[in-house]
């Protein structure tokens, strides 16, 4: 099959023998050779600390871990959104 420009769904099998024993959905993008990509860090990044942010975010659901004018910073970096893509990493589980 081939990649559309941007989001495409995907799925991971886990199989045992010639059993499905488990499905991992996702999405694999496809972006243009001209699109620019900013790429963050969130653990400790964006977040004041790793298990401080997933504390705030996923079990309290609470926003106020993060460090001071981060939407500010990411605001000024974006300068041209129909040309950016911005990717975060994070060392978290999946799971949360």
């Amino acid at each position: 099959h081939i990649l559309l420009a941007g989001r495409n769904p995907a799925r991971y099998l886990l199989l045992r023998e010639d059993r499905i024993v488990g499905v991992a959905y996702s999405n694999i993008y496809l972006w243009s050779a001209e699109d620019r990509i900013l790429v963050s860090d969130i653990d400790g990044t964006i977040t004041r600390s790793n298990s401080g942010g997933i504390v705030d975010t996923v079990l309290t659901e609470r926003y106020n871990h993060c460090h001071d004018a981060v939407c500010e910073f990411f605001s000024a970096v974006v300068t041209d959104r129909e040309k950016m893509q911005v990717l975060y990493v994070t060392s978290r589980p999946i799971g949360l």
